[in-house]
């Protein structure tokens, strides 16, 4: 994951809700603003998938468009052209819908 795209990513969400980034910080469980400014400056590489999770939280947008800034089926279509397994595919389809809450 290129981790300045990724913030620029989460910048670009919250800006589009017209969110200050407490504002976003404060619709999310255990994450202190010290953490949130890191992510979305791209300064740091320290996730977890509950980080992840609570990003979806605060910021309302889909796993997808935190993950690769696009839907599943382009994340998947991108990820193919790149050379990445189907384990690794269906590795990472398995976590989006964990955290979406399907099946």
């Amino acid at each position: 994951m290129n981790y300045r795209d990724f913030g620029k990513r989460i910048n670009k969400r919250r800006l589009e809700l017209g969110l200050t980034e407490q504002e976003v910080v404060n619709k999310m469980t255990g994450v202190s603003i010290h953490k949130y400014v890191k992510w979305e400056s791209g300064d740091t590489k320290e996730f977890l998938i509950e980080d992840i999770a609570q990003l979806k939280n605060g910021l309302d947008c889909s796993l997808d468009y935190l993950i690769a800034g696009c839907a599943l089926p382009e994340v998947i279509n991108n990820a193919i052209k790149s050379g990445i397994n189907a384990d690794d595919i269906q590795t990472i389809i398995n976590i989006i819908k964990k955290y979406r809450g399907t099946k």
